[in-house]
Order: C-alpha cells, then structure tokens, then sequence
C-alpha cells in the first residue's frame, strides 16, 4: 500500500505540474469549477515565483474528496492574478502527509510568507494534520504553490512532530517580523511563535487562553467564538476573522455556525472589541412577508478577508448535496473602514432590513462571486451557481471533472430558485429581443415553471417574465424550455432571477440543469418546450460513457477518496479461470479520447483511461474471484471455535446451515476480544484480498434488553504479537453505530462511524486488505455503496502470515441471550 501511495502522490504531482497552467475557470459563486470541492479557503497574495514583480490571489483549502466524511488527504493550491480575478487555475497539490503508508486527514490550513533577511520568501503551511502525534505539523517552501515539507518532525522521530498550535490554526506574521499563531474549537487560544521555529511558543512568553468569548460561555459575552481563527491588519488594527455561533433571534434568525464575524484590537493578541457578522452563508434576503429568512442551507463556514486592487472580499464556503461533506469556496465583496475613532467598521455591500426591525450587515450571498458587476446573462449558467433556494432544493455534488455543471435537485411543489444577479446592460441590436432557454430534467410530474425577475414574490417587487406549464409525459431527459422575456430589453444594470416550480402532486418535479439568455430576431409569443440543438447536446446533455466487460456493460464505478479522476470496479470471474477478460469503452462524445489496458493475467486489473481537454480520469477494472464459504457440511476443515462456553462441547456455541453460521451468546459472555464465542478461520492472511459479511441478529443491537458495547464483527488476530483488527457493529444504547478498532505495531486504534446504521438487526461489514494495509467498511444493506470506518491501517507482513480471520459475537448483557448468523464471502485478487 505505501508504495502504491506513493506512485499516485507522485503521478498526480507530475500530472498536475504538466496541466496546472491550463486548468482555468470562470469566477462565479462557487468561483472554482463546480466539480471541485474546497471549503475552508484562506486567501493570500503572494508574488507568483515564475513571474517576479507579479501577484497572485493563492487560495489555501481542505479537500472534500472523502464524500462522506470532512475533508480529505492533499491540500490543493489554486491561484488568479490579482489583474483578473476571474482566470483561477489549479496549481496542485502543494502537501500531503503519509506515515508508515497511510495518508492523514487534513483539516483547515493556513499558508503564511517570511521574508529572511536575505530576501529570501519562506512559506509556511499549517496543514491542521487530524492524526495523533501530528496536530501541531508545520510544512515549509520556497514557493507558495509547494510542494510544502514538514519542518517541525521531533527530534529522532519521522511520526511525531513539536510546537503548541491546534484545531484550525492560522498565522499571522506582523510588520516587526514578530510571529503570532491563533487556534481552538469552541475556545480560543493565541501565542507568540519562535520565529525560528515557526511552531513553539518564543521563549519568555505564554499561550492565551479563552482570546475571547466562547460560543459554549453564559456570561451573554458578544464574540461567541466557535472556530476558524485569522488574523489581518487593516491599516494599525488587527482584526480577526472567525467562525461564530449566532446568538438566537439575532437578525430575526436562529442560533446556527453558519458565519464568519470579526473583532479587532490595536494588538495582536487583544484586548478585542467585538465586530459584528461578516457573512451569513445561510443567505439572508426578505422573505415574502417582508421577514428575513434564510436562502441556503446551514453548515460550517470557514474563510477570511483579503484586499485586491482596493476592493475588499470575504471568502467563505457553502455546503451541497444536502450534507456537509461537499463544500465549496464563495466570495463576497465588502466594505471596510476604519474610522476616525479607531474603529473597524465591515459591512455586506447591501444591508438588509426587514419589516420588523431585523437588520442583516454582513455581505450578501450571490451568485456573482468575483464576477462583482454580475454575471453575463448571455452564456450558460449551470444551476448549481444559484444562491437561494427554498422549499427542499440542494445543489447536487457532481464530481464530474470534464463538465463544470452540478444541478438542483429535490425539487418539489411552491420550491423556489434564485440567482443574484445577471447583469443586463448590454441591451439587444435593433430588430433582436430576448428569450431564456431553461434546461431541466422531468421526473414524469404535471409541472409549471414560473420566471420572476427581482423577487419571487411580486408583493416584494418581484416581476413576472413569463410561465410555462409541462406535460408528465415528457420524456426523463434534458430538455429545454424557451420562454420569451421582452421585459428584459428594458432594464440595465443588475438584476436577479428566480424560479417557482408548481405542481398538484407532493411528488419530484424535475432536475433543474442550468440556463442561459439569448437574442433573437423571430422571439416566440409563448414560452414552449424546444427540441436540443447541436450546441445543447454538445455543451449541456452530459456524454454517454459505456464500459464494458467481454460486452457486458459494467454499472457504477467507486470514485476514489483521493482523487475525482479515479474510479475503481472489482468484476467477479469465475473461480479458476484461465481467460483473460476483454475491456471495451466507447464515449457519445467524439472530444473523449479513450485508450485501453487489458489486464496481464485473469486475477489482474484492466484500465479505461479517458482524457478530454487537460483533465484525465483513469478506471481500473479489477478481475477477482470470488466464493461464499459453504457452512453446509458444518465448519469448514480447520475451523474452529475459541473460548466456547460449554468447554467440554466446543461445537454447542454454533450451529450451521447451507451458507451461514450462527454464534450463540449467552449472558454475561464479554470479554472480545477474548470473546468467549468466537470462530477462527485457519488459513493465512496474505495476498489481497475483500472478506465481506452479513450478520443477522436475533434481536436489534439497540434493543433496550441488549446493553451498550455488545457487538457482532469479524477481525484478524495474531495470536503471538496479540495485534489485530477488529470492524464490528456495535449497540452504543439508543444507536447502532460500526467500530474500528485494534492494534498495529503496539499502538491501539479506535474509530466509531459517526452515523447509525438504523433500527436493524442485519449489518454488512467488509474489510478489505491491499498491500499491508486494511480498511474497514460498511454498508446500509443495499451494497451499491460502501462507507469506510477510521483511517487505513498498516501492519507487517508477518502479521498476515500468522493472522486469522475470526468471527466474533461479544455480549455485554447481563439480561438476555444474543445469536448472531454470519454469511462470510471471500474475494482474492493479484
């Protein structure tokens, strides 16, 4: 596994610095690709090393790339020039941190510049590294783009490394050339850094604690600090941005983490005055009834302040996919001020005030992003750049790295889209008038769709540019709606654009796709469903991509929790065959380059490698055989049963049947992982292979008979070093949660998935092993999917040569009986 890691680290090093000059984007909300997902975003403008006498806007993120977990394993490095804010690119990976062969999780980072007395530029990354030992890791280059490398290991360790920053850390490095670091989760702390170390504490001096108020204090305290510290200077204040746990009612809206505020000092570690909200990335505007609501949905937000060209933004990130797994970076344009009195004033550049006296000033959320004077109205916008939904619409996470498109899902009867704002002073030629073409995806719904300029509601100013009603019968794939909007031709300047969608049924409407105006000398005089044009099934309707196996089309690839570009399936062949499996792929889109690799032998791995402009995805097709262990004729030769209850009848703790075996528990039996019922396997570990299980329960492991830590699994155990790894479903009192746990080299390990696995009593669980690594997964029965628990973990080689998988059941109650039936599968390949 670590040489496999390493290849890929290094692979996509050497991809990106062939591509990174030619990977560039528009700027709208979210301002990077739609496919990419970056929260947690710091900007810096550091001059660009190939460039001297130039700047860039660095842009320094965590990684979304897990799906299903935050964050993820590289912290990617994307950069504009300050000339053109809207000519991003992606610079690549500047850091990843792998010990003894396993990637760690990267949290929030911070990139900051030292000038030496030289000249010399030295950067510094703050990688908020999750793994233990690792917390306070510091990385150094001499570019700003990496790669970065870490410069703070203890002395005589590769693992651990020194210095006091923590969760969310963020540097500031003042005119005096003095150093000052910032972190914390719900309290926060500060501390003058060595500057020869950039990661102690200066010698003489000591950590502040509780900074400022914390969210979780009852002293009614205004700065509420929940985390996401960093520190700017604005002229000679210093003003630090952070993450902030509103207060309830605070401008007519509940308590929520979803903004950024700011309180400032003449200092950089305090006294602090509390600022006031900077965004909100719940998006705040004025509902129907004239009240502030809320326009997206609530989730973390990190992100700080920078100034290009005189103009101040704020960025932050919002989460899609409806889960806060698939962030991605925004920025808003602000003002800023110091006064005559010392003070720092920042506000949104629209203030917001209700009816009812609430009063929003942080900025506005838009689709704009740094597209400031608003967005082109006459080229496609998908509509995952919206900026405001209501009644259940989320941005669904694509991935898909060949197409900057997401749609809106979830769309039922009285939802609402909006857009803010198109730009339409560029008024049509003489003869020509408007129209918008609207691209959704009917899901077999009656449905109408109405077009609202300025505000959904007219009550609120809102005009009506037109509506559109269309038949269940449509067929479930992108179309496009042509509505004439004339009105349009009258109005200048900036203006923002909603959608209603209606139906008489509580079912699924539609999928919105995006949209786009155009001008037209022959506009139509109602607004009507419109056949695809060449431009539309070329730019909008996503390709066909068919892979196949010996002609048989393959369904759903894994996508890697490394990288977007690539997927993995395991096909299963055959026990003992000696036919190398065929690999064919075709694409509808003649702009798709594919090349093919067949496997080497019947056990090997086929790749499809599909390359479109400068972006490449790679599918590898792993051949495996496979077989389910037959329990038919009773345990399998070798097998055997450890500390049985009945020592005298080993064999009366199981019984067996076709594909299954059943462990029988009885109270007080828990002592796992000595578990008193538990069945060994006896071959030997090594090779790779995929053990998965379903185990079945008589009674679910919540059952309010069943006491907490009872647990059903699978593990492998070396019974001479006593390490092991165990992955089991384990009844935690209300919740059924999965556990990873055990021991590597002498170091224990623990890891409880943070989501329940139901009311249930049948739970799939699969270890898989790849090189000397194992990784634990879980399933919520339907298979198509597959969620990992903790982290990889590495063991030796011998640890597989002496290992064996067992079969646990441990019961922890002192009231009932507990009977597990396992169905184990094995799979093996190269």
């Amino acid at each position: 596994m670590l040489e496999k890691v390493l290849v890929f680290c290094t692979l996509c090093l050497v991809f990106w610095q062939i591509v990174e000059c030619n990977i560039a984007v528009e700027a709208a909300n979210p301002y990077m690709p739609l496919w990419e997902h970056i929260p947690d975003a710091e900007p810096r403008v550091f001059e660009d090393p190939d460039n001297p006498g130039k700047y860039r806007v660095y842009i320094y993120g965590s990684h979304d790339t897990r799906r299903y977990a935050y964050c993820g394993y590289d912290i990617p490095v994307w950069s504009a020039p300050v000339e053109d804010l809207t000519d991003w690119r992606y610079d690549g990976i500047g850091f990843q941190s792998i010990v003894n062969g396993v990637p760690d999780v990267l949290f929030a980072p911070d990139v900051v510049e030292v000038v030496e007395a030289d000249g010399t530029k030295i950067y510094y990354l703050y990688p908020n590294n999750q793994s233990w030992g690792r917390n306070s890791q510091v990385a150094k280059s001499k570019r700003p783009d990496g790669p970065f490398e870490v410069c703070n290991w203890k002395p005589g360790s590769t693992t651990e490394t020194v210095g006091i920053m923590g969760f969310d850390p963020a540097v500031f490095v003042d005119d005096d050339g003095r150093v000052y670091g910032y972190w914390g989760f719900q309290r926060s702390f500060a501390a003058e850094l060595d500057p020869n170390t950039m990661a102690t504490i200066k010698p003489g001096t000591r950590q502040v604690n509780d900074m400022i108020g914390s969210c979780n204090d009852k002293d009614g305290n205004d700065f509420r600090f929940f985390e996401a510290a960093s520190l700017r200077k604005i002229e000679d204040k210093y003003v630090l941005v952070y993450s902030r746990k509103t207060k309830h009612g605070e401008y007519g809206l509940g308590e929520s983490n979803s903004t950024l505020a700011y309180a400032y000092s003449d200092s950089p570690l305090g006294p602090w005055t509390y600022g006031g909200t900077l965004v909100d990335s719940r998006g705040p505007d004025i509902g129907e009834n004239g009240r502030i609501i809320t326009t997206q949905p609530s989730h973390n937000t990190h992100g700080s302040i920078l100034e290009v060209n005189g103009q101040w933004y704020i960025t932050y990130h919002r989460s899609t996919n409806n889960d806060g797994y698939s962030r991605q970076a925004m920025v808003e344009p602000i003002n800023v001020e110091v006064t005559e009195d010392g003070a720092v004033d920042i506000t949104g550049t629209r203030i917001i005030e209700d009816n009812y006296g609430n009063k929003y000033t942080g900025a506005e959320v838009t689709s704009q992003g740094f597209e400031i004077d608003g967005l082109d109205p006459y080229k496609y916008h998908s509509a995952g750049i919206n900026c405001y939904m209501l009644g259940g619409p989320y941005v669904k996470a694509t991935y898909d790295t060949f197409r900057d498109d997401a749609p809106v899902v979830n769309i039922r009867n009285n939802a609402i889209v909006g857009f803010k704002y198109f730009n339409f002073s560029e008024q049509p030629t003489e003869g020509h008038s408007s129209q918008l073409e609207v691209y959704i995806t009917p899901n077999g719904v009656d449905g109408t769709i109405e077009v609202m300029m300025d505000s959904p509601w007219e009550r609120q100013g809102g005009v009506k540019l037109g509506s559109l009603s269309f038949s269940k019968d449509l067929e479930q794939q992108i179309t496009k709606l042509v509505f004439p909007v004339q009105a349009v031709d009258q109005v200048e300047g900036k203006h923002a654009i909603y959608f209603i969608f209606k139906a008489n049924s509580s079912r699924l409407i539609c999928d919105f796709n995006g949209l786009k105006f155009s001008q037209t000398e022959t506009p139509a005089k109602e607004p009507y469903v419109a056949e695809l044009d060449d431009w539309d099934l070329k730019e909008v309707v996503p390709p066909t991509i068919t892979i196949s196996v010996d002609n048989k089309s393959l369904g759903d690839f894994e996508m890697s929790d490394y990288d977007y570009n690539i997927y993995k399936y395991t096909y299963l062949i055959p026990v003992g065959s000696t036919t190398v499996p065929q690999v064919t792929a075709t694409s509808s889109d003649d702009r798709i380059k594919i090349s093919v690799r067949q496997a080497a032998t019947p056990l090997g791995t086929a790749l499809v490698t599909l390359s479109k402009d400068d972006q490449v995805k790679e599918y590898s097709i792993e051949f495996s055989s496979h077989e389910t262990v037959s329990f038919e004729e009773g345990l399998p030769e070798g097998w055997e049963v450890l500390y049985p209850t009945d020592s005298e009848e080993p064999l009366g703790a199981i019984t067996t049947s076709d594909d299954t075996v059943s462990i029988q528990t009885h109270k007080p039996d828990w002592e796992y992982p000595y578990s008193k019922n538990t069945i060994q396997s006896p071959q030997s570990m090594t090779g790779n292979w995929t053990i998965t299980v379903n185990i079945t329960t008589d009674k679910p492991l919540n059952d309010s008979s069943v006491t907490v830590n009872t647990q059903v699994g699978l593990a492998v155990r070396n019974d001479s070093t006593n390490d092991f790894y165990s992955l089991g479903a384990v009844g935690l009192g209300n919740t059924i949660n999965t556990r990873n746990d055990g021991r590597a080299g002498g170091a224990s390990f623990k890891n409880t998935s943070v989501e329940s696995l139901g009311n249930t009593n049948s739970y799939w669980l699969r270890i898989v092993k790849d090189g000397n690594n194992l990784q634990g997964f879980y399933s919520d029965g339907n298979l198509s999917s597959w969620q990992s628990v903790g982290n990889p973990v590495s063991f030796d080689s011998e640890f597989f040569e002496n290992g064996k998988l067992q079969l646990f059941a441990s019961n922890q109650s002192f009231r009932t009986d507990l009977e597990a039936t396992y169905t184990v599968s094995l799979t093996m390949s190269d």
